[in-house]
């Protein structure tokens, strides 16, 4: 009486939480004289996800509404999507998209990373490519500004070469 899709998604966001726990070890973690530090805010965020990935995987071995060749479902009608479907392709590729501007911020820097970033989640989901290419300029440059230049944070610079 297992969830197979509940397993096979908590599975995954308990992987990628491991993945983004091997990423963020990089980040300047802080003390508390100097402030909280650019790890604290991604740690959170990660160990909720890794958290609610366990809660989502008990879940799933728990379940009992789950019984394969069993029809609860309205004549005509599927009770269940597929484990794998059209319905989580967005998803997977903004979680794609996601993961790789993560792990490749530091090389690609800020402005070229965000920018590229947010031109293929926005066409992702529906946007035509000039619509997602000014809403993508437009947040980034909105971003730097704010962040950038009002608050002084030190972003990512360009780094690829360099290395």
């Amino acid at each position: 009486m297992r969830d197979p899709r509940d397993i096979a998604i908590g599975v995954f966001f308990l992987a990628l939480s491991g993945v983004l726990l091997f990423a963020i070890q990089g980040f300047p973690s802080g003390t508390l004289a100097e402030g909280m530090g650019a790890r604290l805010m991604p740690l959170v965020l990660t160990l909720c996800l890794a958290f609610l990935s366990l809660l989502l995987l008990l879940h799933g071995f728990r379940s009992g509404r789950y019984q394969p060749g069993e029809n609860l479902a309205p004549a005509g009608r599927a009770l269940d999507p597929p484990l794998l479907g059209p319905h989580l392709k967005t998803p997977g590729i903004l979680i794609a998209l996601l993961t790789a501007y993560l792990l490749g911020l530091e090389y690609a820097g800020f402005l070229a990373g965000n920018a590229v970033f947010l031109l293929l989640a926005t066409r992702s989901l529906g946007a035509t490519w000039k619509g997602a290419a000014k809403t993508s300029l437009f947040l980034t440059v909105l971003t730097y500004l704010i962040f950038g230049v009002a608050l002084d944070v030190p972003l990512p610079a360009f780094s690829l070469l360099a290395r």
